[in-house]
Protein backbone atom coordinates (compact mmCIF):
# COMPACT_ATOMS: atom_id res chain seq x y z
CA UNK A 1 0.00 0.00 0.00
CA UNK A 2 1.76 3.53 -0.89
CA UNK A 3 1.29 5.32 2.50
CA UNK A 4 0.57 8.67 1.14
CA UNK A 5 -2.53 7.29 -0.17
CA UNK A 6 -1.66 8.54 -3.91
CA UNK A 7 -2.43 5.35 -5.30
CA UNK A 8 -5.31 4.11 -2.93
CA UNK A 9 -8.19 3.86 -5.10
CA UNK A 10 -6.30 3.10 -8.08
CA UNK A 11 -7.51 0.18 -10.29
CA UNK A 12 -11.38 0.06 -8.26
CA UNK A 13 -14.62 0.63 -10.33
CA UNK A 14 -16.39 -1.98 -12.23
CA UNK A 15 -18.58 -0.94 -14.32
CA UNK A 16 -21.92 -2.25 -16.13
CA UNK A 17 -24.19 -0.31 -18.88
CA UNK A 18 -27.80 -1.09 -19.78
CA UNK A 19 -27.80 -2.12 -23.26
CA UNK A 20 -30.28 1.01 -23.77
CA UNK A 21 -29.94 3.38 -20.94
CA UNK A 22 -33.34 5.79 -21.00
CA UNK A 23 -32.82 6.71 -17.64
CA UNK A 24 -30.17 8.72 -16.36
CA UNK A 25 -29.58 7.06 -13.26
CA UNK A 26 -26.25 5.65 -12.21
CA UNK A 27 -25.51 4.03 -8.71
CA UNK A 28 -22.51 3.82 -6.59
CA UNK A 29 -22.73 0.11 -5.14
CA UNK A 30 -19.78 -0.42 -2.86
CA UNK A 31 -18.82 -4.21 -1.37
CA UNK A 32 -18.90 -5.12 2.27
CA UNK A 33 -16.16 -7.70 3.95
CA UNK A 34 -14.09 -5.76 5.57
CA UNK A 35 -11.85 -8.19 6.84
CA UNK A 36 -9.00 -9.56 4.65
CA UNK A 37 -8.72 -9.72 0.67
CA UNK A 38 -12.10 -9.41 -0.55
CA UNK A 39 -13.05 -7.55 -3.72
CA UNK A 40 -16.09 -6.52 -5.78
CA UNK A 41 -15.45 -9.67 -6.80
CA UNK A 42 -15.48 -12.23 -4.41
CA UNK A 43 -18.28 -10.44 -2.47
CA UNK A 44 -21.05 -8.94 -4.73
CA UNK A 45 -20.65 -10.91 -7.83
CA UNK A 46 -20.13 -13.82 -5.89
CA UNK A 47 -23.59 -13.25 -3.92
CA UNK A 48 -26.66 -14.42 -5.53
CA UNK A 49 -28.60 -11.72 -4.23
CA UNK A 50 -26.14 -9.12 -5.19
CA UNK A 51 -25.87 -10.54 -8.44
CA UNK A 52 -29.13 -10.28 -9.14
CA UNK A 53 -29.81 -6.67 -7.85
CA UNK A 54 -27.29 -5.57 -10.00
CA UNK A 55 -28.60 -7.42 -13.09
CA UNK A 56 -32.36 -6.08 -12.34
CA UNK A 57 -30.98 -2.44 -12.46
CA UNK A 58 -29.06 -2.78 -15.54
CA UNK A 59 -32.11 -4.18 -17.05
CA UNK A 60 -33.87 -1.11 -15.64
CA UNK A 61 -31.67 1.55 -17.14
CA UNK A 62 -29.03 1.75 -14.16
CA UNK A 63 -25.85 2.33 -15.03
CA UNK A 64 -23.86 1.28 -11.78
CA UNK A 65 -20.37 1.64 -10.50
CA UNK A 66 -19.34 -1.28 -8.22
CA UNK A 67 -16.73 0.52 -6.10
CA UNK A 68 -13.68 -1.54 -4.94
CA UNK A 69 -12.90 -0.83 -1.24
CA UNK A 70 -9.03 -0.71 -0.75
CA UNK A 71 -9.08 -4.30 1.51
CA UNK A 72 -5.65 -5.46 0.09
CA UNK A 73 -4.10 -6.80 4.06
CA UNK A 74 -5.10 -9.27 6.27
CA UNK A 75 -5.19 -6.38 8.98
CA UNK A 76 -5.48 -2.88 7.72
CA UNK A 77 -3.69 0.82 8.83
CA UNK A 78 -6.11 2.02 7.40
CA UNK A 79 -7.68 3.82 10.40
CA UNK A 80 -4.66 4.90 12.43
CA UNK A 81 -5.14 8.41 11.82
CA UNK A 82 -8.45 8.17 12.37
CA UNK A 83 -9.65 7.56 8.90
CA UNK A 84 -8.62 10.65 7.93
CA UNK A 85 -6.58 10.05 4.66
CA UNK A 86 -8.78 7.77 4.18
CA UNK A 87 -11.96 9.42 3.98
CA UNK A 88 -10.15 12.25 1.86
CA UNK A 89 -8.70 9.36 -0.79
CA UNK A 90 -12.05 7.89 -1.18
CA UNK A 91 -14.30 10.94 -1.20
CA UNK A 92 -11.62 12.34 -3.97
CA UNK A 93 -12.86 8.73 -5.74
CA UNK A 94 -16.71 9.11 -5.52
CA UNK A 95 -15.98 12.89 -7.19
CA UNK A 96 -13.71 11.52 -9.80
CA UNK A 97 -16.05 8.88 -10.46
CA UNK A 98 -18.86 11.31 -11.18
CA UNK A 99 -16.26 13.68 -13.05
CA UNK A 100 -15.18 11.16 -15.03
CA UNK A 101 -18.55 9.34 -16.06
CA UNK A 102 -20.63 12.56 -16.39
CA UNK A 103 -17.71 13.94 -19.26
CA UNK A 104 -17.24 10.68 -20.85
CA UNK A 105 -21.10 10.39 -21.56
CA UNK A 106 -21.32 14.20 -21.92
CA UNK A 107 -24.62 14.37 -19.59
CA UNK A 108 -25.88 14.57 -15.77
CA UNK A 109 -26.86 11.97 -14.13
CA UNK A 110 -29.00 11.55 -10.90
CA UNK A 111 -26.91 9.88 -8.55
CA UNK A 112 -27.66 7.66 -5.91
CA UNK A 113 -25.14 5.56 -4.15
CA UNK A 114 -25.83 2.56 -1.12
CA UNK A 115 -24.47 -0.86 0.28
CA UNK A 116 -24.48 -3.50 2.65
CA UNK A 117 -22.89 -3.23 5.91
CA UNK A 118 -19.25 -2.21 5.65
CA UNK A 119 -20.32 -1.04 2.22
CA UNK A 120 -23.54 0.87 4.00
CA UNK A 121 -20.74 2.62 6.10
CA UNK A 122 -18.88 4.18 2.96
CA UNK A 123 -22.58 4.97 1.85
CA UNK A 124 -23.40 7.14 4.40
CA UNK A 125 -19.89 8.86 4.61
CA UNK A 126 -20.37 9.62 0.57
CA UNK A 127 -23.82 10.53 0.85
CA UNK A 128 -22.64 12.89 3.60
CA UNK A 129 -20.04 14.35 2.10
CA UNK A 130 -20.96 14.86 -1.53
CA UNK A 131 -24.37 16.96 -2.02
CA UNK A 132 -23.78 15.11 -5.30
CA UNK A 133 -26.33 12.04 -4.32
CA UNK A 134 -30.05 12.23 -5.06
CA UNK A 135 -30.76 9.35 -2.36
CA UNK A 136 -29.15 7.08 -0.16
CA UNK A 137 -29.14 3.66 1.37
CA UNK A 138 -27.30 1.63 3.93
CA UNK A 139 -28.80 -1.50 4.41
CA UNK A 140 -27.42 -3.15 7.98
CA UNK A 141 -24.53 -0.60 7.82
CA UNK A 142 -21.57 -0.52 10.11
CA UNK A 143 -21.93 2.60 12.05
CA UNK A 144 -19.49 2.47 14.29
CA UNK A 145 -16.07 0.94 12.87
CA UNK A 146 -14.58 -0.33 15.93
CA UNK A 147 -17.69 -2.23 16.77
CA UNK A 148 -16.16 -4.80 14.31
CA UNK A 149 -14.47 -7.55 15.80
CA UNK A 150 -11.65 -6.51 13.02
CA UNK A 151 -11.64 -2.97 13.81
CA UNK A 152 -12.03 -3.58 17.88
CA UNK A 153 -8.03 -2.42 18.32
CA UNK A 154 -8.99 1.27 17.13
CA UNK A 155 -10.23 3.61 19.99
CA UNK A 156 -12.08 5.88 17.72
CA UNK A 157 -12.20 6.71 14.05
CA UNK A 158 -13.64 10.26 14.18
CA UNK A 159 -13.06 10.81 10.48
CA UNK A 160 -14.95 8.00 9.36
CA UNK A 161 -17.96 7.99 11.53
CA UNK A 162 -21.38 8.18 10.45
CA UNK A 163 -22.72 9.92 13.25
CA UNK A 164 -20.41 12.60 12.03
CA UNK A 165 -22.59 13.01 9.46
CA UNK A 166 -25.72 13.94 10.86
CA UNK A 167 -26.06 17.13 10.35
CA UNK A 168 -25.52 16.98 6.45
CA UNK A 169 -27.72 13.48 6.25
CA UNK A 170 -30.10 15.00 8.20
CA UNK A 171 -32.41 17.06 5.27
CA UNK A 172 -30.97 14.75 2.25
CA UNK A 173 -32.81 12.11 1.39
CA UNK A 174 -31.98 7.92 2.02
CA UNK A 175 -32.88 4.52 3.86
CA UNK A 176 -31.40 2.58 6.63
CA UNK A 177 -32.07 -0.62 7.17
CA UNK A 178 -30.66 -1.75 10.29
CA UNK A 179 -31.55 -4.84 12.76
CA UNK A 180 -30.89 -4.24 16.73
CA UNK A 181 -30.36 -7.94 17.30
CA UNK A 182 -27.25 -7.63 14.60
CA UNK A 183 -24.35 -8.67 16.41
CA UNK A 184 -21.96 -8.48 13.32
CA UNK A 185 -22.02 -4.37 12.99
CA UNK A 186 -23.98 -3.79 16.26
CA UNK A 187 -27.02 -2.58 15.41
CA UNK A 188 -27.47 -0.81 18.82
CA UNK A 189 -25.32 1.97 17.21
CA UNK A 190 -28.28 2.59 14.62
CA UNK A 191 -30.92 3.52 16.93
Amino acid sequence: IDATYNFFFWFCIYIQFPESSKWQCFFIYIHGCPKGKHTHRSCLLNIPDYKDLVKRLVKSGWKIALIELPNLKDTSDYWDDGGLKYRDAYISKLKQVVEVMEFADQRKYNWYIGAISYGGLHALIGAGKLKVFKKYVAVLPVTKLNALSEFSKYCNVDYFDPFNEVPNLKYSKGYIFYNISDTKVNGLFSE
